[in-house]
């Protein structure tokens, strides 16, 4: 695996206001990688990245509290490309044992930015340990800090 700078937010190639790109920067092979996402949710990072918090960043302070108090800890956000589409996992620890647990491109950089993980980019010759989905349980959480709606790309 390979760690990645998140180095700025650019506009869609696209022209439609409603997605940005977030440039990834790999500084040991100066390689940029780009990954589109919600419009709402990359300028919120733009802002993370400017000091700035907005609405989707102040509910991950609830969210990073709420990890905090179960002993729950974010260690790394893993992008591995699959052909046209980004597959993204956080890998998360619970007292003595890590997981991977598959989250959407936007709401894994946001947190990854106000969390303070490191990002990486795992190729896809590297072997992918299982990624689960994120459990029914934290749904409600999800839909309360409305994260659940950049998820699915209403923002």
């Amino acid at each position: 695996m390979t760690e990645v700078q998140i180095n700025r937010v650019l506009p869609c190639d696209c022209g439609c206001a409603s997605h940005v790109r977030v440039v990834l920067y790999e500084p040991k092979c100066v390689k940029y990688l780009h990954v589109r996402i919600d419009a709402e949710a990359g300028y919120a990072i733009l802002g993370e990245l400017n000091g700035l918090t907005s609405s989707c960043t102040e509910g991950l302070d609830l969210l990073k509290s709420v990890f905090s108090a179960v002993g729950f800890q974010a260690e790394r956000l893993i992008f591995c490309n699959k052909g046209q589409k980004w597959s993204v996992s956080l890998q998360v620890r619970l007292w003595n044992e890590t997981r991977e647990v598959a989250v959407e491109p936007c709401s894994g950089l946001l947190a990854a930015c106000r969390l303070k993980v490191p990002v990486f980019v795992r190729s896809s010759e590297e072997q992918e340990p299982p990624v689960e989905d994120l459990p029914a349980v934290y749904q409600p959480l999800m839909e309360e800090l409305n994260l659940d709606r950049l998820e699915q790309g209403q923002g």
